[in-house]
Parts: C-alpha cells; sequence; structure tokens
C-alpha cells in the first residue's frame, strides 16, 4: 500500500454535516478497496477562476489516504458515479518534496534568494 494525498473539490451547496457523511462514505469505499483515509483537513469554499461546468466555487477538503496502487482506478471511478465530487486530484504522498529539503537544495546549489 502506498500513502497519497488527495484534493476533493466537492459542490459549494454541500452543508458541513452532508460533508462529513460525503468523507464518510468515500472512507467507507476505501476500506472496501482495502485502504483508509489517515487524515482530513477542510481547507473551505474558495471561488473558481471562471465558471466551470455552471458552477462558480466549491468546497476543498485534502485527504491523506493509504491505497493499493493497482485500486486507484477503481476509487477514481467511484469518485466519478458520486455527484457531490466535482473535481479530485490525487498525488503520492512519498513524492511530495518537505519544504525544509527544497530550501536545502537551493542553498547547497548556490541559488540566491
Amino acid at each position: 500500500m502506498r500513502a497519497y494525498e488527495g484534493l476533493f473539490i466537492f459542490d459549494e451547496s454541500v452543508s458541513e454535516e452532508d460533508l462529513g457523511q460525503i468523507l464518510e462514505r468515500i472512507d467507507g469505499e476505501m476500506k472496501n478497496l482495502g485502504g483508509g483515509i489517515s487524515g482530513t483537513e477542510r481547507l473551505g469554499r474558495y471561488s473558481f477562476a471562471r465558471p466551470t461546468k455552471k458552477r462558480t466555487a466549491g468546497r476543498y477538503v485534502r485527504v491523506t489516504f493509504e491505497l493499493d496502487e493497482l485500486k486507484m482506478g477503481d476509487l477514481l471511478a467511484r469518485c466519478k458515479l458520486n455527484p457531490d465530487v466535482f473535481r479530485v486530484q490525487i498525488v503520492r504522498h512519498d513524492s511530495l518534496p518537505e519544504p525544509q529539503a527544497v530550501v536545502e537544495e537551493a542553498e547547497t546549489s548556490g541559488v540566491a534568494e
């Protein structure tokens, strides 16, 4: 299993209570696939730069989870079937650079700030 970080964008009309229920259902889907959510961070409501599919804003949630990489396609397909999920972007959590590592790399390469 690998660690992932997903940015989920939900419809802006979803209430906070409903958002909790939707996240529980997504966690249930992940458990059915052999994984599970390890953390969530509700980032709030943000306006889009331009209207997309007649929507002007969405509720953003960052989710960290573990899942077998072979099951990722199944998870994305199930998210597409959920009408409350507007967009999903998932990256491997171990592929994210540590902020301190980037600063140290810049210092060692001689790049001035």
